[in-house]
């Protein structure tokens, strides 16, 4: 349920930009979600009707980006997508690994008028 909590920040975000922009109108919001942030892109697309009605976001269209779950082996310093490798180095089988992107959370675009 902390999707629903992460979209309210992110509306609070875009509504401080709009209001400094003299902005009053969204017709997209592009959210970049990354495979470790431990957000789950399904329930942000469920949520964000909830989050939105009544306020001036209602009727944005809402599209998200995965930002993949790069890593850097330890043993050999491959980096690799964990997640399409199971967590485990194609190179020299190590399990050690270090993320290097895939931990974000970000706002990429807002249209606005």
């Amino acid at each position: 349920m902390h999707e629903l909590s992460a979209i309210v920040g992110a509306l609070k975000t875009i509504e401080k930009v709009m209001n400094e922009q003299n902005l009053t109108k969204v017709d997209t919001i592009v959210l970049q979600i990354g495979e470790f942030s431990g957000i789950v892109p399904s329930y942000i697309e469920e949520y964000f009707p909830t989050a939105v009605f009544r306020t001036r976001f209602e009727g944005a269209r809402l599209e998200l980006e995965t930002i993949p779950g790069i890593v850097r082996c330890n043993g050999c310093g491959e980096e690799f997508n964990a997640f399409e490798h199971d967590f485990k180095c194609p190179s020299c089988q190590e399990k050690n690994l270090t993320p290097i992107s895939g931990r974000e959370f970000l706002i990429k675009e807002i249209h606005a008028y």
